[in-house]
């Protein structure tokens, strides 16, 4: 019996990796494949007549994800030609979904499948034909054999690649710190440090709003999940979708530059909620566990970490902090059980500066109100800034990282859950919407029970230190 939580995750994975692979090897061992090379040609005509526009005419992507390589073949591999086929018929073209005959839609899965190291048999894909098999993609060796991509190993804190400095060095801190007030940028995902998402505009009011129409629109050309929170400096707009970055004209829409990232392994959430930027660098997390920069003038990569294990069903997919150089930023993976972290990098190589967990065990202060300890390994974890409800002081400090909340249980069955607070009390804040019983202490306190739902205040400051 495996008794760490990543350990059986970890196990289950490769189990699954490698049945599927077994599985497929046999369903091919006779000669009848999934396809034939026939309808492959077929499916490279009807491809690149209605696919390769947006997804490259090698299928390396471009304004819609790429169809090929470790990116695809991690999204895929496990799932059947069904679950495949089904997405394809039901999702493309954009904007025509269905529009195919359904034997084309066959042929251009069939020629995707064959870019990702799928043999030809002599069995030939039809709409009709069982398609509960399991898929197994890889990279062709260019010789008919198939490489399994495996994950990356996942390696905490290492740096992929070289340190690159930006072309630019805007925003500056002082523009931040302003970011509240001013009406020019929308510089954070929540405009500013008190996170008001207010301005102070007026052209635009209950006289007239029912008249403004779009001026221009920009399609990304992906299908998925589209959560972000854009921000606009200088005239550009930054905005992110699961896996892609992009810099947009503000005022003409047109493409400045574009990034995807390349996930090196299982994801447990397909979300982001958009970008940090500071200093000439662009920041954002994913989902399998990296934060990286991008130069806010071109898009090039100037740093990647891995800060958070995929294994673990952690991501991160908030959009991060900046101040003074530091990007401040949590983790995500509360539907997967896990502990959580608030975490601080430096914003010029994404070193790590501290973290705090978000769940006390052990001898931890806090760990004692678990009503069963061992409930603790099975909790969830999320980060929120609710400046709004709880700070009117203006110092960044105050409010870009002064409460975490932590909620455990909820999502994971747990019946010993509890909902706990960490809130910075290092400078002089206003506590006149904190309840009463978090005014009479600054140390960790317990002050509402509902059932086995405590509620607790664990002061720290912007070092990941205790405040008091």
């Amino acid at each position: 019996m495996l008794p760490d939580k990543g350990l059986r995750i970890a196990a289950a994975l490769s189990a699954l990796v490698l049945a599927t692979f077994a599985f497929a090897r046999i369903a091919g061992a006779d000669g009848t494949g999934f396809f034939t090379a026939d309808q492959v040609t077929q499916g490279r005509l009807a491809y690149a007549a209605d696919c390769s526009t947006c997804h490259g005419a090698s299928l390396q992507g471009g304004g819609a994800p790429a169809l090929s390589g470790r990116s695809f073949a991690m999204l895929w591999s496990g799932k059947t030609l069904q679950d495949l086929y089904g997405y394809v018929h039901k999702q493309m073209p954009l904007g025509r979904a269905g529009a195919l005959r359904d034997q084309t839609y066959a042929d251009i899965v069939s020629y995707v499948l064959s870019e990702n190291g799928v043999a030809a048999g002599n069995e030939r894909l039809t709409p009709t034909t069982p398609m509960q098999r399991a898929l197994v993609l890889g990279a062709s060796t260019g010789k008919g054999a198939v490489a399994p991509v495996p994950p990356a190993k996942i390696v905490i804190g290492a740096l992929t690649g070289e340190v690159q400095q930006p072309t630019t060095s805007a925003p500056t801190q002082a523009e931040l710190d302003r970011a509240d007030d001013a009406t020019d940028n929308w510089l954070m995902y929540n405009k500013g440090y008190r996170g008001g998402r207010y301005s102070t505009l007026a052209r635009i009011d209950t006289k007239n709003v029912g008249a403004i129409k779009p001026v221009c629109l920009f399609q990304t050309g992906e299908l998925g999940t589209f959560s972000t929170g854009p921000v606009v400096y200088d005239g550009i707009l930054y905005a992110t979708t699961h896996l892609g970055t992009y810099a947009i004209d503000a005022a003409t829409c047109k493409k400045i530059w574009v990034h995807h990232h390349i996930a090196q392994g299982p994801e447990m959430n397909a979300t982001n909620k958009g970008v940090a930027i500071a200093g000439g660098r662009v920041i954002r997390g994913t989902q399998d566990g990296f934060l990286y920069a991008l130069d806010a003038k071109t898009g090039a990569v100037l740093w990647t970490r891995q800060v958070a294990d995929w294994s673990q069903g952690e991501g991160v997919g908030a959009a991060p902090i900046v101040w003074n150089d530091i990007v401040y930023v949590g983790k995500a993976g509360g539907d997967w059980g896990i502990l959580g972290e608030m975490m601080a990098f430096k914003a010029g190589d994404g070193s790590r500066i501290w973290g705090r967990a978000l769940i006390p065990t052990g001898a931890e202060p806090g760990a004692d109100s678990w009503k069963d300890a061992a409930a603790a390994a099975t909790g969830s974890a999320s980060s929120i800034d609710p400046s709004r409800t709880v700070s009117r002081n203006h110092s960044p400090i105050d409010v870009a990282h002064h409460i975490h909340q932590r909620r455990t249980g909820d999502l994971a069955g747990d019946p010993g859950g509890r909902l706990a607070l960490l809130v910075d009390h290092q400078r002089r804040r206003d506590t006149a919407r904190l309840p009463s019983p978090c005014r009479r202490s600054l140390g960790i306190e317990q002050y509402r029970e509902a059932g086995d739902a405590v509620l607790l205040v664990e002061p720290f400051d912007h070092r990941g230190a205790a405040a008091i």
